[in-house]
């Protein structure tokens, strides 16, 4: 049969036989490229035969990495078979990250960017004295999963996805139909073997890691490490798992010896520091509750279009917490410029933040100082409700340990009461207009 041209969407994967302006499955626009397929004939198809087993005979296994948060990214460590895409900036340390994965068992790390002696001095500063790693500098997938048989590692290391080439499947490197095949090609393998393989991708300007998103689709676990690139931490954030929660956060310090673990993140992300649009929050990432300091500034405009700036948090969620306090409280932000930031750069996503954010935008508009051993946390609503926000008796343990004096918090069914900490539950923003004033 003859071969056939065909369109791709290099955002979503999505095909058509013509070419498209804007792709009608994830509205992208001037995304399509034009790839080769290559037709088969059905009468000279091999298919293995294949034998179907009890479930109840098979049990997950999982390999210790032996560093607790990214044993708890993962769910409690890596799965044997599981295929895991890590993307980031360049130059955020996913490399880094990799070598030091690497090096907790018997692995082999592929690399088509760089070779033995390029990577050599990185692996002596994150080893810490292991010899467990198999270093193979090559561009080709076919070698590759080759060596990984022939030295029956635990544990395969591809960096990184678009600089493989599929010697079976046309395209140049990095390609839609290269980053297709070999992805399919090594989750053939981690589940053929058992041997979990780790795949490094590149990210677009957007952030997404680059390539058609039915990547993500085909992998087991997709992790995106973050942070500024000349700053010392690094957030492991998990935003696909199969085997665990989404959403878990690691947090590391970027160090001459690699990533090292920071065991209380809170510390790194809380200014103590009183003055007003300063004000302390409680969100949760995956399943543990981490504390940070939101700050606002809002100061006269000498603009006919007041300016809106949000880091850390989404500029629509500003606004619409503007409009609710404009609405319910009479507060005049409209005239006013705008500035938010989520101290320590950590991007803050849970609706848990809604209060405190109000409350700092009052604190700076009113100029009034907030105490910084008082924490807030609850969800705004339209109506200019307070609602209830899920592991509400996990975060006033946490804010305890912390030392935290109070606590202001939505009403919930059942009331807590502590000696240690003072709770204030509130119901509406009137409410908390009262405490402020």
């Amino acid at each position: 049969m003859k071969d056939s041209n065909m369109f791709v969407c290099s955002d979503c994967g999505y095909e058509s036989s013509k070419w498209m302006g804007k792709c009608s499955n994830c509205n992208a626009w001037n995304t399509f490229k034009e790839m080769r397929i290559a037709k088969k004939n059905k009468n000279n198809l091999d298919i293995p035969q294949a034998q179907g087993e009890k479930l109840s005979s098979k049990k997950m296994e999982r390999i210790n990495l032996g560093t607790a948060e990214i044993d708890r990214v993962l769910g409690g460590g890596l799965v044997q078979g599981s295929v895991i895409l890590i993307g980031g900036d360049p130059g955020v340390g996913k490399s880094t990250l990799a070598l030091q994965l690497a090096a907790q068992t018997n692995s082999l790390y592929v690399s088509g960017e760089e070779d033995l002696y390029q990577v050599s001095d990185r692996w002596q500063r994150v080893a810490n004295g292991s010899n467990k790693l198999d270093f193979l500098s090559t561009n080709s997938l076919n070698q590759a999963i080759a060596e990984a048989e022939n030295k029956k590692t635990r544990f395969l290391v591809i960096d990184s996805l678009q600089t493989m080439i599929d010697e079976d499947s046309d395209g140049a490197a990095g390609s839609i139909s290269q980053v297709k095949s070999i992805t399919l090609k090594l989750v053939n393998f981690a589940k053929r073997t058992r041997i979990p393989v780790l795949i490094i991708g590149h990210v677009t300007k957007t952030g997404a890691v680059a390539g058609p998103r039915t990547i993500e689709h085909m992998v087991d676990v997709v992790l995106y490490l973050e942070g500024e690139r000349y700053g010392f931490y690094r957030l492991l954030r998990s935003v696909k798992n199969r085997f665990g929660p989404i959403s878990e956060v690691g947090v590391f310090e970027m160090t001459k010896a690699g990533l090292i673990t920071v065991k209380n993140p809170s510390e790194i992300f809380l200014n103590y520091t009183k003055a007003s649009g300063s004000v302390q929050a409680c969100i949760l990432e995956g399943t543990r509750p981490i504390f940070v300091t939101i700050e606002a500034l809002v100061t006269r405009s000498f603009s006919p279009y007041p300016k809106r700036t949000a880091i850390g948090l989404d500029l629509n969620r500003l606004l619409l917490i503007l409009a609710v306090l404009e609405k319910r409280l009479k507060l005049k932000f409209y005239d006013k410029d705008v500035f938010i930031k989520v101290s320590g750069g950590l991007k803050v996503n849970e609706p848990a933040g809604d209060l405190a954010i109000a409350v700092s935008l009052i604190s700076s508009l009113k100029d009034t100082k907030i105490d910084p051993y008082s924490v807030f946390w609850g969800e705004l609503a339209l109506s200019g409700a307070i609602k209830e926000v899920i592991a509400h008796e996990l975060r006033l343990k946490e804010a305890k340990k912390l030392g935290f004096k109070k606590a202001i918090v939505p009403k919930t069914k059942k009331p807590f009461e502590s000696k240690q900490i003072k709770i204030i539950a509130l119901s509406d923003l009137t409410e908390l207009n009262k405490i402020l004033n």
